[in-house]
């Protein structure tokens, strides 16, 4: 029965586990929970987030139909097996960015060759590219796989039909809550863990490194909360704190009359996003983002409270895609040069004088974010 109140559940440590924020763009391989609830939640919590500019996108993520919309199999298959990719006036651009490999170049180079097409005014009708396999690599059904191919027909795309329209989707966020080695944040009692966490993996990921990461430090941090807990007792919050907490969070979320729908406002922050904060950044684009996503902020403050679970359900991730939104954008916009997973048109080089180090940001005394940086130290757990 929903009652409006939180269940409180009173516990000397804490991890957080609550994976990533792909949702935050239009185009994305996460499951559609995936609202930056751990970045938020730490953030919210005093700790340092770190890193939260280096946001990596795969290139190959299916843009239509909707039900897979981001899945990526499809055009790796037709990819590995031969593909090409071409605009929307049926132009082979690889050429452009890495004539020595084409399809089979870096992630992240296919990944800014795609927006950058996209950004040129030649996109395909739903702002993709399109994959197509050449007749004599075979037919397309034959290689992406039945599974696939059922998924595709059972919504009504025949993958022998025409190529697929791809769009880069936004796949993991090498950002976070900082953590050290065993998984403790920089708040005492508080541990995270997977993606969770950042300063794992850098400016960019290896592919399938995330759920290593995820068990490796998923253990440690298991471990020195166990450990922080027994020797902790009797620090758990108590009821009145975690209360004051969700009276805040009202205030913030559902406090005025507007008839505004949380989902509404996650669809238009993943649009600015989307296009403010996307592959391809500006220092303009990234204020303007940030004012939009003060905008949206604003509006969500004013809709009508929420009536019944699923409605605070949407409302809680909404307020932390918009928070994770912001942290997003700073970072990005502190960071006065590309490197590895981020790109800004207006910096494309490398400043290691400058930016060797770590983004770093928290909230400060007011309440307001505060953007530093931090050495990068070298583990010696």
């Amino acid at each position: 029965v929903w009652t409006g109140r939180p269940l409180v559940l009173e516990a000397p440590a804490v991890i957080i586990a609550a994976g990533g924020a792909g949702c935050l763009y239009q185009v994305t391989s996460n499951a559609k929970d995936s609202t930056g609830d751990g970045y938020a939640l730490g953030y919210g919590a005093g700790a340092e987030i770190v890193d939260m500019e280096m946001t990596q996108f795969q290139p190959f993520g299916l843009v239509q139909p909707l039900s897979l919309r981001g899945v990526t199999g499809p055009g790796h298959a037709l990819i590995t097996a031969g593909g090409w990719l071409l605009n929307g006036k049926g132009e082979r651009f690889m050429e452009r960015y890495d004539p020595a490999r084409m399809e089979f170049s870096t992630r992240a180079m296919t990944t800014r060759a795609i927006a950058e097409e996209v950004q040129a005014g030649r996109a395909t009708p739903r702002g993709g590219v399109w994959v197509s396999l050449p007749e004599e690599r075979g037919r397309p059904s034959e290689v992406i796989g039945k599974a696939w191919c059922a998924h595709l027909r059972d919504a009504g795309i025949d993958p022998d039909a025409g190529p697929l329209e791809v769009a880069p989707s936004c796949h993991h966020m090498m950002g976070g809550v900082r953590i050290d080695p065993r998984g403790q944040t920089s708040v005492p009692g508080l541990f995270a863990a997977g993606e969770a966490a950042g300063g794992i993996h850098g400016a960019n990921r290896l592919a399938g490194s995330g759920l290593v990461d995820a068990q490796v430090l998923g253990a440690a941090a298991g471990l020195s909360a166990t450990v922080y807990a027994r020797a902790n007792r009797d620090r758990a919050f108590p009821d009145r704190v975690a209360a004051r907490t969700w009276d805040s969070f009202h205030a913030a979320v559902g406090g005025g009359r507007r008839a505004v729908r949380a989902w509404e406002i996650k669809d238009e922050l993943a649009a600015v996003m989307s296009r403010c904060g996307g592959i391809v950044r500006t220092g303009d684009g990234l204020e303007t983002g940030i004012n939009e996503v003060k905008d949206l902020g604003d509006e969500l403050a004013a809709m009508e409270r929420p009536a019944s679970g699923l409605d605070m359900q949407e409302a809680i991730e909404a307020r932390h895609l918009v928070t994770t939104a912001e942290l997003v954008l700073r970072s990005a916009l502190f960071r006065e040069e590309s490197r590895g997973a981020h790109l800004r048109s207006d910096f494309p080089e490398r400043d290691d004088l400058r930016f060797r180090r770590h983004t770093v940001v928290r909230k400060d005394d007011r309440g307001r974010i505060q953007v530093r940086t931090r050495g990068v130290e070298r583990c010696r757990a």
